[in-house]
């Protein structure tokens, strides 16, 4: 049996930090775009003003050296006409802030940028999601992804996508060197640009995220 954190989110004590299955929503949403729906973290990315989901995973911050969280990523839709952007990650700010202000956090975009879709590693220091990025080799496309993060230490931050549940069969992993810098990482936000218009779409659905903290293996 698990316990109880703020009355609603169940934590088991296997020695994850936070856990979600989406089963009830507990984010705080911005605008329509992006939200907890039919069981998963539903987000379309539009560039019209501040559309995000965000929560306050435990009202205290990961490590700023070591964990490491895993969820599947579910690409719906990605057009590659036009420019935009999805943001999710874990950050020290929550929604409210816009994904071009400035911010801590580490996470994963989809790029639109009038070409073929990229992936990119955000890891923003008191900077925007897209301001300070590491390109991956991989070329998204319509597919269940399943993620994992992993920061290894103060300074190096891991994405390894797989094309399975059991995250054996890998399709690339890529690491980053960050700034040091990057700390209080507190809320997972799930976000779009609020940045000038535009016709491309992504749309993503996130499920089963799982985080375990001081330790950067599953």
């Amino acid at each position: 049996m698990g316990f109880l954190i703020n009355s609603f989110i169940e934590f088991p004590v296997a020695g994850f930090f936070f856990e979600d299955d989406f089963s009830s929503d507990n984010w705080t949403d911005i605008g329509s775009n992006i939200g907890v729906a039919g069981g998963v973290l539903a987000g379309v990315y539009i560039r019209n003003g501040n559309n995000a989901s965000w929560i306050d995973m435990t009202g205290s911050s990961l490590s700023d050296t070591e964990w490491v969280a895993r969820f599947q990523y579910n690409v719906k839709t990605v057009t590659a006409s036009g420019t935009n952007f999805s943001f999710f990650g874990v950050s020290d700010a929550n929604g409210n802030t816009g994904a071009v202000n400035g911010r801590d956090g580490l996470g994963i975009e989809i790029l639109l940028d009038g070409g073929a879709p990229s992936f990119k590693m955000n890891h923003p220091n008191a900077q925007g999601w897209n301001d300070n990025t590491t390109t991956m080799s991989s070329t998204p496309s319509v597919a269940i992804y399943y993620v994992q993060w992993q920061r290894i230490s103060s300074t190096s931050y891991t994405i390894n996508l797989y094309s399975d549940s059991g995250f054996s069969t890998l399709i690339e992993s890529k690491n980053a060197t960050i700034d040091s810098g990057i700390v209080s990482l507190r809320y997972l936000v799930d976000q779009s640009l609020n940045a000038g218009s535009s016709g491309a779409t992504i749309a993503i659905d996130i499920d089963d995220i799982q985080i375990k903290d001081g330790t950067s293996t599953f």
